[in-house]
């Protein structure tokens, strides 16, 4: 099954803090974002294997996309200040931070339409037009929660709080490489789990 149809699963869910070894740490600071992202990725996947005993492979899917578009009210979005940018957030419920512009990731910083991507599921085409650089911050109830907390949902949020709208097309696909989970199994022991520690 995908990663998407095993957090829905109904399977435990786990609060995961790793540690890392400070010569790791120090060798990490001085890499560049490609060298730290393929030298972090494969640590992770480790982790998790030893804790779930996870088995993944990825595969290319040709997937329904998604378009981002202004909404017929205009985009509410404030145009960012020049200076120290904030740090991206990206949470349960939460992206916040600047995009440059909504549909590029650059200076390190991924696009707002990449988090949605990530989100979904599903490709997002930046159809708004939009140029510049804006601080957002969106905040919804994700789908799992829906009926037991109050709150938008994304699609509601995205449109009431950024003035954008997200417009499902089942008619054009784009292809993803998707991470696909083969085999993963509950951890027998909370020790295990708070004692995380990458080498």
């Amino acid at each position: 099954m995908t990663a998407k149809a095993f957090r829905d699963s109904g399977l435990e869910r786990y609060d995961l803090k790793a540690k890392v070894d400070n010569s790791v740490a120090n060798d990490m600071r001085n890499l560049t974002k490609e060298q730290f992202k393929s030298k972090q990725q494969p640590m992770l996947l480790e982790l998790l294997a030893d804790l779930f005993k996870l088995e993944v492979h990825r595969e290319t899917r040709e997937l329904p996309v998604c378009e981002l578009v202004v909404a017929g009210n205009g985009a509410n979005l404030q145009q960012a200040t020049v200076g120290e940018l904030p740090q991206m957030r990206f949470g349960k419920g939460l992206i916040a931070g600047q995009s440059e512009p909504i549909g590029l990731a650059q200076n390190g910083r991924p696009s707002l339409v990449r988090m949605l991507s990530l989100e979904l599921q599903r490709p997002v085409l930046d159809k708004t037009g939009l140029k510049g650089i804006y601080d957002f911050s969106l905040e919804w109830t994700p789908d799992d929660r829906l009926g037991v907390e109050h709150g938008p949902s994304l699609f509601v949020a995205i449109q009431e709080q950024l003035g954008l709208k997200l417009l499902p097309s089942n008619e054009q696909t784009a292809p993803v490489q998707v991470l696909v989970v083969d085999h993963a199994e509950r951890v027998t022991s909370n020790e295990k789990v708070n004692a995380v520690h990458l080498n």
